[in-house]
C-alpha cells in the first residue's frame, strides 16, 4: 500500500504566498514595460507633433491643421494612457474615471477623424456623439459615487 504525503495546512499557504510573489513581481515588471513603452510612445508623438509645426508655419493649410490636430489628439491619448498606467502601479486598481477618460479621448478622436475625412454619414457621427454623451454621464455618476480609499479597505 502506497502512502500518500498529506501537505499540512502552513506548507499549502507558504506555497500559496509564493506564487503570489511571483505574480505580483510578473505583473509589475510587465506594467514597467508598459509604461516605459508608453513614455516612448508619448515622446516621439511630441517630437513628431513638433516637427509637424515647424513645417507648417512656412506653408499653412487646411490639411496641415488636420494633420496636427489628429496628432494632438494622439497624444491626449497617450497622455491618458500613462495616467491610467501609473494609477494602477500607485493603487493596484483602475479607477472608473481614468479608463473612461482614457476612452473619451480614443472617441473624440475618432469623431474628429470622421469629421475631417468629410465622408462620415449622419449616423455614425450621431452614433459617436451618442456614446461620447453616454462617457460624459457615465463619468459623472462615477465621481459622484466613487468610492473612497477608506471604504475600499471593508471590502
Amino acid at each position: 500500500m502506497e502512502v500518500i504525503p498529506v501537505r499540512s495546512a502552513a506548507a499549502k499557504a507558504t506555497t500559496a504566498l509564493q506564487l503570489e510573489r511571483v505574480q505580483r513581481r510578473t505583473m509589475d515588471a510587465i506594467i514597467g514595460v508598459l509604461v516605459f513603452l508608453v513614455l516612448i510612445s508619448l515622446a516621439w508623438a511630441v517630437l513628431t507633433v513638433a516637427g509637424d509645426l515647424i513645417r507648417s508655419i512656412g506653408q499653412p493649410s487646411f490639411e496641415r491643421f488636420k494633420v496636427v490636430t489628429l496628432e494632438i489628439l494622439t497624444i491626449f491619448i497617450f497622455i491618458e494612457m500613462f495616467t491610467l498606467l501609473l494609477d494602477y502601479v500607485r493603487n493596484q486598481r483602475l479607477r472608473l474615471t481614468n479608463i473612461v477618460d482614457a476612452t473619451l479621448a480614443v472617441v473624440l478622436r475618432e469623431l474628429w477623424v470622421q469629421i475631417y475625412a468629410g465622408e462620415s454619414t449622419w449616423e455614425l457621427l450621431l452614433s459617436l456623439s451618442g456614446v461620447v454623451v453616454a462617457l460624459a454621464v457615465l463619468r459623472v455618476v462615477s465621481v459622484k459615487y466613487s468610492v473612497q480609499e477608506t471604504d475600499l479597505d471593508s471590502i
